[in-house]
């Protein structure tokens, strides 16, 4: 089952990635972050329950100079190590008002785990059985790309093109086909009362 969603991540942005890259050819790329694609937890697919969580971007997303250098089949799963190396633990300036904190506090109170036996790693299966995605692919002028002086043109050029291809891939199709989704996500989000204002990514800058 992980061959197969790993081919079907493939199949849907290998193609894709390689057409950005060709179309960004010969712009100012400097200081633009990277394109933030979906990264998927490594038990995602064995999991009864599958959960897809959209923030609105990160901080400081990588380079879109190491992007390109990339080849696009290695780009599909470059940030997987994200959720896999327990990376995101380390995200949150606290655990109250953030995004990956209330990823946390979801997934204690789905599965009536201890906030503690999560941040401790005592179930690794869990903290690896969902996806992590943006809602911009690129994240907007003034998050980054100001503060790196990147040239404004050029950053509206490359963010029309990243929002082209993310409008053509059909990732959400997928992820309706996959079994065993839940319905009472929403219910159980809604106890979760640190995560009452719109999720925000509070994510330490990519090395």
């Amino acid at each position: 089952m992980i061959q197969l969603l790993d081919e079907r991540r493939v199949a849907e942005y290998e193609d894709l990635i390689q057409e950005f890259k060709e179309k960004i050819k010969g712009i100012n790329l400097k200081g633009i972050p990277e394109p933030h694609l979906p990264v998927f937890g490594r038990t995602y697919d064995k999991s009864k329950y599958k959960f897809v969580f959209c923030g609105m971007e990160t901080y400081g997303w990588g380079k879109i100079e190491d992007f390109v250098e990339r080849t696009p089949y290695n780009s599909v799963f470059a940030s997987d190590y994200t959720i896999n190396d327990f990376e995101y633990l380390g995200y949150p300036k606290n655990y109250h008002a953030t995004f990956w904190g209330f990823i946390l506090k979801f997934l204690s109170k789905f599965y009536n785990i201890p906030f503690e036996n999560l941040l401790d790693k005592s179930n690794p299966d869990i903290l690896q059985s969902f996806i992590w995605m943006n809602a911009n692919s690129i994240e907007r002028y003034n998050v980054t790309a100001e503060k790196e002086n990147a040239d404004p043109d050029s950053w509206k050029i490359v963010k029309a093109l990243s929002s082209v291809s993310t409008q053509r891939s059909s990732l959400g199709a997928i992820q309706n086909r996959l079994e065993h989704t839940i319905a009472n996500a929403d219910n159980v989000a809604e106890n979760l009362t640190s995560a009452e204002s719109a999720p925000r990514l509070d994510a330490a800058p990519a090395p």
